[in-house]
């Protein structure tokens, strides 16, 4: 399985804690594409993921955190000058929801090119894996995702599409002309059934 996505730190605050009042935070390394490849890893399935993290400490760690759950992370690519997107978390207590901040904007993988995909390796992979988050990101990533999904589809991959619609980055109006197109290359379509209807329209059983 091969998949294409962002990763960022995670930064929690101990439950119970609010984020004005925070002086300690956990952290850890999060992302939709990233997790699905350590799930699979730990699985004992081939994973890969591909992206661009900063050439800092902060890429280093994410980076040894997809190594030591045995992701193939040879189609990283680093790119020098950039930054590591954040995303700040305070754990929610009834009737108070989780809050999440993001931090994300012009990261490293925002940089990542045609040129930098090993085509190859998509294009002989049993399985490619992508999410809407991704090109929500940038209009670079739009079209990155969906040459990505439209070489693998032209070579006989599966390709897996994940909607994870997220207001936060895009329109429903927006996102609902982009996903269908890459849901048409699509083998295989998650979403939830609140994606379904604020999405796409979609309702019923």
């Amino acid at each position: 399985v091969v998949t294409l996505g962002e990763a960022m730190l995670r930064l929690s605050v101990p439950t119970g804690i609010r984020l004005p009042e925070m002086n300690t935070l956990q952290v850890s390394v999060g992302g939709a594409e990233s997790n699905v490849a350590v799930a699979l890893a730990r699985m004992g399935c081939s994973a890969a993921w591909i992206s661009a993290l900063p050439d800092n400490e902060l890429g280093r760690h994410a980076l040894g955190h997809l190594n030591r759950h045995g992701v193939d992370t040879r189609f990283v690519v680093t790119v020098p000058d950039t930054r590591m997107g954040l995303y700040f978390v305070e754990h929610g207590s009834l009737p108070r929801p989780t809050r999440v901040i993001y931090d994300r904007e012009d990261s490293a993988v925002t940089h990542l090119r045609s040129c930098d995909i090993p085509w190859g390796e998509v294009e002989s992979a049993k399985v490619v894996h992508i999410t809407g988050i991704t090109p929500a990101l940038s209009e670079g990533l739009r079209q990155l995702a969906f040459e990505f999904t439209e070489r693998a589809r032209s070579a006989g991959v599966a390709v897996c599409v994940d909607i994870n619609y997220r207001e936060r980055l895009w329109g429903t109006e927006e996102a609902r002309s982009v996903l269908q197109g890459l849901c048409q290359q699509a083998t295989l379509v998650i979403l939830s059934e609140e994606d379904a209807r604020d999405v796409f329209g979609l309702a019923g059983s």
